[in-house]
């Protein structure tokens, strides 16, 4: 079995704090898509993608649901 482990970097934070004060998303819609990716990481209500990393792990960005985000 795989565990799955969500974190938040830094500058992942920063950057979502901008995109909520800005009001391009919504913490709302941050929190729903995130939740909905905790409960099944291939919901066809995401689009994840793999990014490619220095430190060879296994990384994968979802896209914030119906947004640009």
């Amino acid at each position: 079995m795989r565990i799955l482990i969500l974190k938040a970097t830094p500058s992942f934070s920063k950057e979502l704090k901008l995109l909520v004060l800005k009001e391009n998303i919504s913490q709302d819609k941050y929190i729903e898509s995130r939740d909905i990716f905790k409960s099944n990481p291939k919901d066809q209500r995401l689009r994840p993608h793999k990014i490619n990393c220095t430190k060879n792990q296994n990384i994968i960005a979802i896209d914030i649901k119906d947004t640009q985000y």
